[in-house]
């Protein structure tokens, strides 16, 4: 027997969704079920041309905003496999409300060990992926913190300590948030002023938020690891 589920969470608005992008998401769970070998990017130019037009200019730069929006919200909230970074109503981030009860942060590092030699909990996964998770080599860092206690000075892939990679996370989330605005505001010719009003809004809201989020992860954390947290400016001098 095979089957697929979604949640799906309805409101009272016009298009049941609240914003006109979350109906992508909706589309998408059809669109799977129907033949669950599409791709992501068929999916959404099929959805971007029915929704928003044909124009290869509008069909593009959405579909740029969206390929690109499910890594931002990761990367200025939960980067590298922290958990549990938002207060109640998920919008803001509730570092002092958590008490660091989740992420375990001290002067080593970062992370909670979730491996053999900790929880166990690695081996609810198969082999061999589960040896995979259990070893912080093999690891696939955007789960690390989620499986180990990072050392801030853990050497990452790309040469950068632990710390330099978290703070690049946060900055890449939010620089993304910011470049879908400039992407959106690109369209305002093609698009009709009441949608292209609201997404403006929901996005100038998400920049709120992610701003909130960027500044008092990097300022909470930074209290445990004693680095700053200036990733912009030191990979701009070292380009």
């Amino acid at each position: 027997m095979t089957g697929i589920a979604g949640v799906a969470n309805t409101g009272s608005d016009r298009n049941w969704c609240g914003h006109h992008f979350a109906q992508a998401n909706w589309y998408a769970f059809g669109r799977l079920a129907w033949d669950y070998s599409l791709s992501s990017d068929e999916i959404s130019e099929e959805w971007i041309r029915m929704t928003w037009g044909n124009d290869d200019r509008i069909v593009s730069t959405i579909k740029s905003i969206m390929s690109g929006s499910w890594e931002a919200v990761v990367n200025y909230m939960t980067p590298l496999g922290l958990i549990f970074t938002m207060d109640g109503q998920h919008y803001e981030p509730g570092h002092e409300k958590r008490n660091n009860r989740y992420w375990f942060a001290d002067s080593q590092g970062l992370g909670y060990e979730r491996t053999r030699s900790g929880t166990g909990a690695v081996d609810q996964y198969f082999s061999p992926i589960n040896d995979r998770f259990n070893n912080i080599k093999t690891a696939p860092e955007k789960y690390i913190s989620y499986f180990h206690k990072v050392d801030w000075d853990h050497q990452m892939k790309s040469g950068n300590t632990f710390w330099q990679e978290l703070c690049l996370k946060y900055d890449k989330g939010l620089d993304y948030v910011n470049t879908m605005i400039s992407l959106w505001e690109s369209l305002k010719p093609l698009i009709d002023d009441e949608r292209y009003q609201h997404v403006l809004n929901k996005l100038e809201e998400q920049q709120q938020h992610a701003e909130k989020w960027h500044n008092k992860s990097t300022q909470f954390f930074r209290k445990f690891s004693d680095y700053p947290c200036d990733m912009r400016s030191a990979s701009s001098s070292a380009e």
